[in-house]
């Protein structure tokens, strides 16, 4: 297949899963070109539960997937036209941190649901002409003749992922699915991992950060409470002001580190809830280690109970991970400096609301890199066969 212009067939590899690899994944394709996908499947993107680095991981399931005040959704809709159903809907939003007016009035506002997000995704790849490769990314380097060298962990398909009969009990948590390691080699490779775009290169850590966020997610709505009533009929619960925001932009400034809890809640999937985020950032000293997930579940509880005590004590599992955010609240978009081929589609501040725009944007300039990296050979060429 030839991309436009008669570009090469060779792919464009985009590494990470979840709204942004997703998201220029389809924007490429759009375009006429080649190109891979390299991440777990959606429904295992917790790169943890193959014993691998957050490489592998994404947030777009945990997210509330709100969409920012005054973004009409057109960019989702245009979205949804073109690839079906992707989990925007639009929806009501009460501040219940503005007294009783915020318990009266009901504000217009759009969001994305994460979990029907991921679950649409590998269809709409599919159909359009996106090739997935299920696997985890180790490591990348420059090769040897240009272009770029993946470290791929290949995991099985998906009915061989199950203990084999025969094979030692013990905790299932300690089996992992067999995987495979290979090689993959790309002219063009987009870093769409969130956090791991660190990993695979670390110059970023000058333009990116990482906080964790963590949240209480609960698989059915309990309901027995007025804002978990507003939930129950789609509506997000939020502050007027986010607090996490505020805490990314001192990130360059911290000497320890520091927290905060944005009380919320959200709709999750068919029936569930999100409940508060707690957001972590460190120093930016290059410390990557999680932190410990009770004592972040206890500050988020803690925090929750200024709000309403009777959501703070609900029972429900606790879960977090890290989140990619650029530095000066501006994302990494475009190539990456001293890198010839390798670009970065990261660190979104408001990710749900500006990627889809920005996807198109990169996919274009990425064309016309290449565009005009073919047309000097063409005309090389040409003028070699009128030398002749």
């Amino acid at each position: 297949m030839a991309g436009p212009g008669g570009l090469a067939s060779d792919p464009v590899v985009v590494v990470g899963a979840g709204l942004t690899g997703g998201l220029i994944a389809l924007a490429l394709a759009r375009l006429g070109l080649t190109v891979i996908q390299v991440a777990p499947p959606s429904q295992e993107s917790d790169a943890s539960a193959f014993g691998a680095s957050v490489t592998g991981a994404t947030a777009t399931a945990l997210s509330y997937g709100s969409l920012s005040p005054g973004t009409t959704g057109r960019a989702w809709r245009n979205l949804e036209r073109l690839h079906g159903t992707l989990g925007w809907t639009a929806c009501g939003l009460k501040l219940h941190d503005r007294g009783w007016l915020g318990r009266r009035l009901t504000l217009p506002a759009s969001r994305v649901d994460g979990p029907t997000l991921m679950a649409a995704l590998p269809r709409a790849l599919a159909a359009a002409g996106v090739r997935q490769r299920p696997a985890l990314v180790q490591g990348l380097e420059a090769g040897a003749a240009g272009g770029w060298r993946l470290r791929l962990l290949d995991l099985p398909p998906t009915n061989q992922r199950q203990r084999p009969q025969g094979e030692p009990q013990g905790e299932p948590e300690r089996w992992k699915p067999p995987l495979a390691a290979s090689i993959l080699e790309a002219r063009q490779v987009v870093l769409a991992a969130g956090a791991g775009c660190l990993d695979l290169w670390p110059p970023l850590a000058r333009q990116l950060g990482i906080s964790w966020a963590g949240v209480l997610a609960l698989e059915t709505n309990p309901g027995n409470n007025p804002w978990l009533g507003q939930v129950a009929r789609g509506r997000l619960v939020l502050t007027q002001q986010e607090q996490r925001l505020g805490l990314e932009d001192q990130a360059g400034w911290l000497a320890e580190e520091r927290w905060i809890v944005d009380a919320s809640a959200a709709p999750w999937g068919p029936k569930g809830v999100l409940l508060g985020q707690i957001s972590l950032v460190r120093p930016l000293d290059g410390t990557r280690q999680a932190p410990d997930p009770a004592r972040m579940e206890e500050r988020l509880r803690q925090g929750l109970q200024g709000w309403d005590p009777q959501l703070a004590a609900l029972v429900g599992p606790y879960r977090q991970i890290p989140v990619a955010f650029g530095r000066q609240g501006r994302a990494l978009v475009g190539p990456v400096p001293g890198a010839p081929g390798l670009w970065s589609f990261t660190g979104f501040r408001s990710p749900f609301s500006t990627a889809p725009t920005q996807a198109a944007q990169l996919a274009q300039s990425l064309t016309a890199s290449l565009t005009n990296q073919v047309q000097p050979n063409r005309r090389r060429t040409k003028q070699t066969d009128q030398n002749k």
